[in-house]
């Protein structure tokens, strides 16, 4: 670089993080987790959030998309163990 030029500007890469929220029934309190989950997002670059709703019987997957987020629901009368609903947003995500 000679004296007086700008510095070259690399773009910056772009990294995608996903977070996965697992949820049944938890329309009252949702939209508050989605928001920090949000801010945290936007600090590091942005990224996805995807709810996974396990067959709530409240209002949980329109506060999800209300929010901006992608949602899945899980429509099975049966409850599914936490670990198997992260696998099923794992899957889902586009990171």
């Amino acid at each position: 670089m000679r004296h007086g030029e700008a510095p070259l500007e690399r773009p910056r890469p772009q990294s995608l993080i996903s977070a996965v929220v697992i949820a049944r029934n938890e329309a009252a309190t949702l939209g508050i987790c989605l928001a920090a989950a949000r801010r945290a997002l936007d600090g590091q670059g942005g990224g996805e959030i995807l709810v996974v709703d396990s067959a709530s019987a409240d209002s949980t997957a329109r506060v999800g998309l209300e929010s901006g987020c992608r949602v899945v629901t899980v429509r099975r009368s049966s409850r599914i163990c936490p670990s198997a609903m992260r696998r099923l947003g794992a899957s889902r995500t586009d990171s």
